[in-house]
């Protein structure tokens, strides 16, 4: 499908970020749906759409992604990987990278979980810190430095409870 999409010069990534959108729409005209507190939790590839999603529309009002690719760059400098290609957006690193799309987030709450490198490896503490040492600063600045987040190796860290923790707590801020 990614080559498909190529053929029509478009990206699948950029179709499946239209689709989370289309989704926020229909969620957010349900009945009962508080749309000042939308919350969205993205995973694995999914995890790449919903922070796109999330940098584009702003009723996306906390994000949450879990087990993600750390960034583009990551892909750029191995010589192998385990994406395929409905990750890719042609030139993508002549304009931007993940950091920057999730800087684009600031101020709302944005939480990585255990983010992956080429191999989909989860990437050490220290190397994301400085991979995201722009979106952090970009969050400093906007004045919500807290609502930042990347975890590692919790307790329950997958589950259901420890995302609505997640969401709970950053509610509490």
């Amino acid at each position: 499908m990614a080559y498909a999409a190529w053929s029509m010069d478009q990206a699948l990534l950029g179709m499946r970020v239209q689709d989370v959108i289309r989704c926020v729409d229909y969620a957010t005209q349900r009945e009962g749906v508080d749309r000042k507190r939308f919350h969205v939790i993205g995973k694995g590839d999914a995890g790449l759409w919903c922070l796109f999603a999330a940098a584009l529309e702003d009723r996306i009002s906390n994000l949450i992604c879990v087990d993600s690719l750390v960034s583009y760059r990551a892909l750029a400098l191995s010589d192998r990987y385990l994406y395929g290609a409905d990750v890719f957006v042609p030139d993508v690193l002549q304009y931007l990278d993940l950091p920057d799309v999730a800087a684009a987030i600031a101020p709302r709450p944005l939480t990585l979980i255990e983010p992956k490198d080429a191999m989909k490896k989860t990437v050490d503490s220290q190397h994301t810190e400085e991979t995201y040492r722009w979106t952090r600063a970009a969050y400093q600045l906007a004045g919500t430095g807290k609502q930042f987040r990347i975890e590692y190796e919790g307790a329950n860290l997958g589950s259901a409870e420890h995302y609505i923790n997640l969401m709970q707590s950053i509610e509490r801020r």
